[in-house]
């Protein structure tokens, strides 16, 4: 089946199943919310300021710069506790204005390659954008930061997790070359296109340096089975993202072509 890549799913009689978590979908376009949302999230300079005040912890000193998402998600359940009880100082109860997408195995300071006022301008400048540039003013959605790393509903942090990426204002990919094969990402990009609103993908300052932060070579050589060919650490975690694929998006096909059409608009 070809796939229409201008062509929103959301439009055309394409029938959203109503989330089973008491959750909604949300309509509309990119632009700003007329209100603001109450929330939890971080700007982009207190993350950098908790990135640093977490290299510094006991449990961390070993991995110095390497620290990534994966490595926070074991010391949460070892702790037992939500990011917020343990890094409270940093966060905001300002919704956030973005949400982003990324890989648990990028280093959490390689975050900063993609969120830094230079590659958000010309991102801007290219497609029309306006996402903030200023690290004080952009604030983020961070999954594992956000959603209860310790909690035994992952179905429940699923939806949740919905809910955020079609609200947002904005909605951020951090542009490494294998996030299109990575089951959670693809999802969250998916749930933001399922409801007409736009997914911009960033590339890292060292894209050109670094084949890990090739993204453009990977949509240059994508076959566009993003349903087929994605994976997951935890194979529950992929079962479970199939099924509610296949919930809202009724086929493999239109889910891959959702995926397909954010990718090759990307502004490369």
């Amino acid at each position: 089946t070809q796939c229409n890549a201008r062509k929103s799913l959301a439009a055309g009689g394409f029938q959203i199943p109503a989330l089973s978590s008491g959750g909604s979908a949300a309509g509309g376009g990119g632009g700003p919310s007329a209100t603001r949302r109450q929330g939890f999230s971080i700007s982009v300079a207190n993350l950098v300021k908790l990135i640093m005040y977490a290299q510094s912890l006991p449990d961390f000193r070993g991995l110095g710069t390497d620290l990534t998402s994966n490595d926070l998600r074991v010391f949460l359940m070892r702790q037992g506790k939500h990011a917020r009880d343990v890094f409270g100082q940093f966060f905001t109860l300002e919704a956030a204005t973005a949400v982003l997408t990324y890989e648990w195995t990028l280093r959490l300071r390689d975050i900063c390659t993609f969120l830094n006022g230079p590659t958000i301008r010309q991102h801007n400048d290219r497609t029309g954008s306006r996402i903030p540039d200023d690290p004080e003013r952009l604030t983020v959605w961070i999954d594992v930061l956000q959603l209860n790393q310790n909690s035994p509903n992952m179905q429940a942090q699923l939806l949740q997790s919905e809910t955020e990426y079609e609200r947002a204002d904005e909605h951020i990919i951090l542009g490494t070359r294998t996030v299109g094969t990575r089951a959670w990402c693809l999802h969250e990009a998916a749930t933001r296109a399922r409801v007409g609103r736009r997914s911009h993908v960033l590339k890292s300052l060292r894209c050109e340096a670094e084949p890990r932060f090739d993204v453009a070579g990977f949509v240059a050589g994508t076959r566009g089975l993003f349903y087929e060919e994605m994976i997951a650490t935890v194979p529950a975690d992929l079962a479970l993202i199939r099924h509610r694929i296949n919930e809202t998006y009724g086929s493999p096909g239109r889910f891959n072509c959702a995926l397909l059409s954010i990718f090759q608009d990307a502004a490369f």
